[in-house]
Parts: structure tokens; C-alpha cells; sequence
């Protein structure tokens, strides 16, 4: 019997591809390094057919014939596994969800997915490596018949999924035609910045248990305002306001009136490269003005950033780049990877380790990162840079730096 618990607030990353993607191989690299539960429900299904339970000769049937098996049973066997095996730092979910309704169905009564991990490899690949593995795995489904059958019924019923996450900005593509280790390098920075504490969320939930609302009606929530609190929480996150009531003000005027910032990298890059012609870090404003004016960014855009950081008269205008990075910027590392485009060298996006301090300083006063943590960073990339002999670094190096002082936290934490 299923307990009826929900496995409370879990992180969770689908992660689809057709058969033979390499779904399996790149989940195992992404367990090791960052500690996930991978769950795969082709897995699952497999040993529930094996244990002779109630609804093993039906599962074998579908799985020999490359159909879908009851999404009722499918996230039924999810959420027991994810009972048995509770993990704060999330799960990946394998081959699953492979139509719209089990999507549906899985954040209906477990969780909302963080994101879709989706590694989109050719045809042609997928048959020849799922025959290979059906030379020795003496599974069903590895015959060319089956693999045929359950690439097309792939590309029918899921890559609807994959578009509809799309729209909601929660598919992280990837190329899966390449070697293992190109394909895991490719889809890492996307794992670098760890899911959420479930302790602070469920924190978060008792306060806001602790004001009820109460009403002798069910209440109806209007169908829009998840998406919009969502998009606004993430503006709110990047750009750590100094006043958050008039920063919610003029976000959700621009809202209402259709009015965007728009903003891009290479606007940001002809930017760098106007101001970096001053003799001084420090210009006036009316000189940011002007210059972002010479590269077509919006009045609007330089307005927004000066009203959130409090900017004076005076602009320190590497900071005032930094900050209007983060307005595109998807998290941390994400703006990290972006300074590097914008202010490294045009062929190799290389930075020099004082001046990547010297930017990441802004990002970590914006995240509010703990001092020990960017000291040993930094510590960790001057001992990098010395060792690349030049003094510069890469957002490779940056990465490897991160997640090995994460790590180092995580066991002094344990």
C-alpha cells in the first residue's frame, strides 16, 4: 500500500530523450558529482514486472510491445521510491514524462518539475547504439523493430512535452551525438547551482501557515497567477532590490502595459567596450547615458538599473555592467558565464584573475554569498591562474573552482 504523504516540496529534473539518447550514462555522471537520486522509470517498471506483483503480466506485455504503461501505476511506483528514498538535493527522473498526461499527472500529485533535461540525439545514432546494447543485454525491446517503434511513438508523444515545457522556459537542451564526456560537459553548468533547501522552503511554508486564509467557499486561484508570481519572484531573485515595493511597481506597470526590458549579451559586450575607452572606473551618469544610447539600449533599461542599485551621480561602470547582466541572467552562474563573454577576449573569452574578482565582487555582494565561501573561491582561482602561467582564467575554471569548494562545504555541513 502507497502512503498517501507527499514527498514534501522535492527538486525534480525530468530527463527525456529518445531511446538510446544516453539518458542512463549521463544521470549516473550527474549522481556522482552532485548527489541526486536518479530514478528510472524504465528501471522501475522492469523490476515491478519481475516481482510477479498484480500488475506484472500487463507491464511486460506493454514494455514488449514499446506502449505506455498506466501513468496512475507509473507515478504510483515514482512517488513509493522517492518515499523510500528521500534526498534534499532532488531526483532525476528518467524517461519519464513521455506524454503531456503523465506530466499532468506527476505535478498534480507530487511535485512541479524544476526543469527538463533533454538530450536530443539523431535517429540514426539512437539505432545504432540500442542495437549494440541489444547484443548483450537481452532485452525485448533492442530489436530493430521495437527500436523503430519506440523512437516513433518518442517523437508523437513526447516531443510535445518537450514543447510545452519549452513555452514555460523549463527544457535545457542538449546534443547527445557526441561522446560521453562532450555531451556531460554540455549539460553540467546546469547542475552547478544546487536545488533549493527543503529546509527553508518548508520554513518559508510555516510562516505563511501561520496567516490562513479562511473561507466557508473553496478558493479559486486564477489559472495565471502561478506563471506570474513565478516570473516575478525570478526578476525579484536576480535583482536583489534595494526597494522592493517600487521595484514590484514598475515591474508589474511594464507587465501591464506590454513594455519588456530588452536586453542582450552583445548589446552588453559594444557596451564594455565603449566604456572600457575611459581613463577612470568611476563615470557620471549622463556618460552611461550616453553610451548605452551609442549601443541602442533603452533609456528604460538604464533607468531600471540605476533605480535598483541606488546608483548616484557618480557610476562605477564595470558594477553598472554587471548589474545589467544580471537582468538576463538565469542564476549565478549563468551571469558568471556571461562577464566572461562580455569583458574576456573575443576568441577565447579569457579573464584576467584580478579583473574576474574584481566583477565577481558585485555578484557576490547582489547573492549575498558567505565571505568564506568567495574567499576560498577566489583563493582557489589565483592558485589556478598562476598555474595556467598567463594570470588569466575561463569559466571552465570557474566551474571546477565552484564545485569543488560546494563540495568542501557540503562535508564540513555533514
Amino acid at each position: 500500500m502507497l502512503s498517501s504523504t507527499r514527498n514534501p516540496y522535492p527538486s525534480v529534473v525530468f530527463v527525456l530523450g529518445g531511446p538510446g539518447a544516453g539518458k542512463g550514462t549521463q544521470c549516473a555522471r550527474i549522481v556522482k558529482e552532485f548527489g541526486l537520486t536518479h530514478l528510472s522509470v524504465g528501471a522501475l517498471l522492469r523490476a515491478e514486472r519481475d516481482s510477479g506483483a498484480e500488475h506484472s503480466d500487463m507491464i511486460a506485455a506493454m514494455i514488449r510491445n514499446g506502449e505506455f504503461v498506466p501513468k496512475e501505476l507509473t507515478v504510483a511506483l515514482l512517488q513509493q521510491k522517492m518515499e523510500e528514498e528521500p534526498n534534499k538535493r532532488g531526483y532525476l527522473i528518467q524517461g519519464f514524462p513521455r506524454a503531456l498526461d503523465q506530466a499532468h499527472y506527476f505535478e498534480e500529485q507530487i511535485a512541479a518539475c524544476k526543469f527538463i533535461l533533454y538530450i536530443d540525439c539523431p535517429e540514426n545514432i539512437m539505432e545504432k547504439r540500442l542495437l549494440a546494447r541489444g547484443k548483450t543485454s537481452g532485452r525485448v525491446d533492442d530489436s530493430l523493430e521495437i527500436i523503430r517503434k519506440r523512437i516513433r511513438k518518442f517523437k508523437e508523444e513526447t516531443l510535445p512535452v518537450i514543447s510545452y515545457y519549452s513555452e514555460l522556459g523549463k527544457v535545457k537542451q542538449v546534443a547527445g551525438s557526441g561522446s560521453v564526456d562532450e555531451v556531460y560537459a554540455e549539460l553540467r553548468p546546469h547542475f552547478v547551482t544546487a536545488p533549493p533547501d527543503v529546509e527553508d522552503i518548508s520554513k518559508m511554508q510555516s510562516i505563511l501557515d501561520m496567516d490562513p486564509i479562511y473561507t466557508a467557499e473553496q478558493i479559486v486561484i486564477p489559472p495565471a497567477l502561478p506563471d506570474v508570481l513565478k516570473e516575478w519572484s525570478k526578476h525579484v531573485i536576480r535583482a536583489q532590490p534595494g526597494d522592493l515595493l517600487q521595484f514590484s511597481a514598475d515591474y508589474f506597470a511594464r507587465l501591464a502595459d506590454e513594455t519588456p526590458l530588452i536586453l542582450s549579451v552583445d548589446q552588453l559586450k559594444a557596451l564594455q567596450r565603449t566604456l572600457s575607452t575611459s581613463l577612470d572606473d568611476v563615470v557620471s551618469r549622463a556618460d552611461i547615458k550616453r553610451a548605452c544610447n551609442s549601443v541602442d539600449i533603452e533609456s528604460s533599461v538604464v533607468e531600471h538599473v540605476f533605480r535598483l542599485k541606488g546608483m548616484g551621480v557618480q557610476v562605477d561602470w564595470p558594477a553598472f555592467v554587471v548589474f545589467a547582466t544580471t537582468l538576463i541572467a538565469e542564476d549565478l552562474n549563468h551571469a558568471v558565464n556571461m562577464l566572461f563573454a562580455i569583458f574576456g577576449a573575443d576568441s577565447d573569452s579569457l579573464l584576467d584573475i584580478q579583473i574576474f574578482l574584481h566583477l565577481f565582487s558585485f555578484l557576490a555582494s547582489q547573492d549575498e554569498l558567505e565571505l568564506s565561501y568567495v574567499d576560498a573561491l577566489s583563493d582557489a582561482l589565483r592558485s589556478k591562474a598562476a598555474a595556467n602561467g598567463d594570470g588569466l582564467i575561463s569559466f571552465d575554471d570557474y566551474l571546477e573552482a565552484s564545485v569543488s569548494q560546494a563540495q568542501a562545504q557540503a562535508r564540513v555541513d555533514a
